[in-house]
């Protein structure tokens, strides 16, 4: 009997301890389930992936744990407002109430978007002290970016005593202030400055070389990339002295600060304005270096390349043109008449044309203007076939070719050998000669066609790259097979970097 009681004993403990462990186990499976158990830690990296209006509608009323949690200054709000029949019950339930815990506040872009920000800001002053204190409260700063910076209606100057010492990146775009505002501003903020980007619009006080040198040399002794865009509009009856504008910006940037920099310097022209603009030297332009990477073929003992530095060294004081097609509509005639003394009184040395619309009597017309180009850049050459037949004997095409200074030519878009050979005809002085292909039969025969002319009629020619989206090690070998069948003791290097296959000769 007592063996029974003892066993029965053992039994019921078990059995007692199995629902212990249940009731355990169901708890901790209800706690990990049920989203009120979440700590307080996780449930604030989930609000932080919410719009705030989505919380207080889906979290607020649940239990006064998480309602406490909601409007706890701890968590910094995101609020996106995409409903004009919701703005009201937005601003008046949320974004008042929490104006002071607001991290973003995102109006979308729809066609009441100036309606919507327009009733926030009856409930928002924000008035020209607001703007001038900002930077007092954001000193871990790093990037600053203004999309329309106008002038103060108010003495300032003695309101900016903050200090911005992380702050690496400044962009002012559509600048309107006076340069001697923006210089009190840019004294105080840019010690640390490594990249400076500011546009301008017809305000001719910021057209001073002098005083842009002297104001980095003083204050952005760390300044490393310098973006400087002053846009004229030609396109208007006003009367504008495009030459003396032109060649006073150019002049004023001239001196050896900018080019030891390698800071470049730029005209560029659309059909109704002129921009001219300051910025880091690109080697995308036609840089003989990019092209030198893997799969090489070498017919040269050395693979020392004076020439390429040399050319590298002298690019650094370049002037480039940039002649571009805005919204289809290109130069004509009247543009190149109004322009022609802006033209001829700057020593341009580079001319990038971004236009399917000019023709080449045009190109030839604006070359004539331009004696001093070293460097052609043509995006497409969609007119050559049509009119090459009836031009190369015609005055603008002789005189071009009498003064033209061009020895590096990039094309775009080539199909044809008749346009190769146009540009040969034009630069015999070419050194440096880069083809964009569209199709990859047109590689190896316009390969045949540049050497069977180079011997003749482009001697100087010791660069060759071929600019194929489609470019693989095959077509490199096909190319080398070219070479070697076609050309007799000729030292070379052919080598492929990315859809680029480029051929060197040593001279």
């Amino acid at each position: 009997m007592t063996q029974i009681k003892r066993q029965l004993s053992l039994n019921q403990s078990i059995d007692m301890e199995m629902k212990r462990l249940r009731t355990r186990l169901s708890d901790e499976s209800t706690s990990h389930t049920c989203f009120e158990n979440l700590s307080n830690e996780l449930l604030y990296e989930i609000f932080e992936y919410l719009d705030a209006c989505d919380i207080y509608e889906s979290f607020s009323n649940l239990n006064n744990r998480l309602q406490n949690l909601i409007i706890s200054s701890s968590i910094l709000l995101r609020i996106k407002v995409n409903s004009e029949a919701l703005l009201e019950d937005r601003c008046q339930h949320v974004i008042i109430p929490n104006s002071h815990r607001i991290l973003s506040l995102h109006f979308r872009g729809h066609p009441w978007g100036e309606l919507l920000i327009d009733k926030f800001f009856n409930h928002c002053i924000i008035d020209s002290s607001f703007h001038h204190s900002l930077l007092h409260y954001t000193p871990q700063l790093r990037h600053l970016f203004c999309h329309g910076v106008i002038e103060s209606v108010e003495n300032f100057k003695n309101d900016l005593s903050t200090s911005l010492p992380h702050l690496k990146f400044v962009n002012f775009e559509k600048v309107s202030a006076p340069f001697d505002e923006f210089e009190v501003f840019i004294t105080k903020i840019s010690s640390q400055l490594q990249i400076l980007k500011i546009y301008t619009l017809q305000n001719r006080t910021y057209l001073d070389g002098n005083r842009w040198e002297q104001l980095i040399k003083e204050y952005m002794p760390q300044l490393e990339k310098f973006y400087f865009n002053f846009t004229q509009d030609i396109d208007d009856d006003r009367e504008i002295n495009l030459s003396d504008l032109s060649e006073g910006f150019i002049n004023r940037f001239s001196s050896p600060f900018w080019s030891e920099r390698k800071w470049v310097r730029e005209i560029e022209v659309y059909c109704g304005s002129m921009v001219f603009s300051i910025h880091p030297y690109k080697k995308q332009r036609i840089d003989l270096h990019e092209h030198m990477n893997t799969n090489t073929y070498s017919k040269q003992n050395s693979t020392e390349d004076n020439y390429i530095s040399n050319r590298e060294k002298s690019d650094h004081g370049i002037i480039q043109l940039t002649i571009l097609d805005y919204e289809d509509i290109g130069l004509n005639g009247q543009s190149i008449k109004k322009l022609k003394s802006a033209l001829e009184a700057i020593q341009f040395t580079h001319l990038n044309i971004d236009d399917d619309t000019m023709s080449i009597n045009m190109l030839l017309g604006i070359l004539h203007l331009l004696p001093n180009i070293e460097s052609l850049k043509l995006s497409s050459i969609p007119i050559v076939k049509l009119e090459s037949l009836f031009i190369e004997h015609t005055k603008n095409h002789l005189s071009v070719l009498a003064i033209n200074k061009i020895t590096k030519v990039k094309l775009g878009q080539v199909t044809e050998e008749q346009e190769i050979e146009f540009f040969i005809n034009l630069c015999p002085h070419i050194e440096y000669l880069e083809v964009g292909c569209m199709s990859y039969t047109d590689v190896p025969s316009l390969m045949k066609f540049i050497l069977m002319n180079r011997m003749t009629r482009i001697p100087n020619l010791c660069h060759l790259c071929f600019n194929f989206r489609m470019a693989d090690e095959n077509l490199v070998r096909t190319l080398a097979n070219i070479m070697d069948s076609e050309t007799v003791n000729d030292n070379y290097t052919i080598q492929r970097s990315g859809n680029k296959i480029s051929v060197h000769w040593k001279l």
